[in-house]
């Protein structure tokens, strides 16, 4: 499963404490690995996240 976060702003650029705070969200199913894209107004997250099986 993967979970995938972003932000676009008009002005103003976007801050990477904000977009991590948001990918940290998803952290509780235990994410594999995570990777970030920044470029001025345009900010994107992923996280590749743990499958978690019901028993």
């Amino acid at each position: 499963m993967c979970a995938i976060v972003g932000i676009i702003k008009k002005s103003e650029k976007v801050n990477f404490e904000g977009l991590k705070k948001m990918a940290d969200v998803m952290s509780y199913r235990g994410p594999d690995e995570e990777g970030y894209f920044l470029e001025e107004n345009i900010g994107l997250a992923h996280k590749r996240l743990s499958i978690i099986e019901i028993k």
